[in-house]
């Protein structure tokens, strides 16, 4: 008889005890992966896009995908909280300092 353990590995997601807030938010028309930036659109997250665009204030950056969301479907998004931001899924061409002054306006802090 064999058992088989499965391994935690935990993720080093959260830098700091500034409060976390969430909301479940509608997905639009393209699938999210957990800890992508998101932007609302039309009402709905999307994931953003690619370079320096999204960080203006008029960009419509509005949190973090807490889990992965597929299109058309719910997901749960931090509002606020504390980051690293190696943890979060980056669009490619994207960096932190991208967005993170808006992000600070929002009450999401990247370390």
């Amino acid at each position: 008889l064999s058992v088989q353990k499965e391994v935690y590995t935990p993720e080093n997601v959260f830098a700091g005890d500034f409060p976390v807030l969430t909301e479940t938010a509608e997905v639009g028309a393209a699938a999210i992966a957990r800890l992508t930036p998101v932007k609302l659109d039309g009402g709905k997250v999307a994931p953003i896009s690619a370079g320096a665009e999204e960080a203006g204030a008029d960009s419509g950056l509005y949190g973090i995908a807490a889990d992965d969301g597929e299109k058309n479907g719910k997901i749960p998004v931090y509002l606020t909280g504390e980051f690293f931001a190696d943890a979060l899924n980056w669009p490619t061409g994207t960096k932190a300092e991208d967005v993170k002054a808006t992000f600070r306006t929002l009450g999401i802090f990247l370390k």
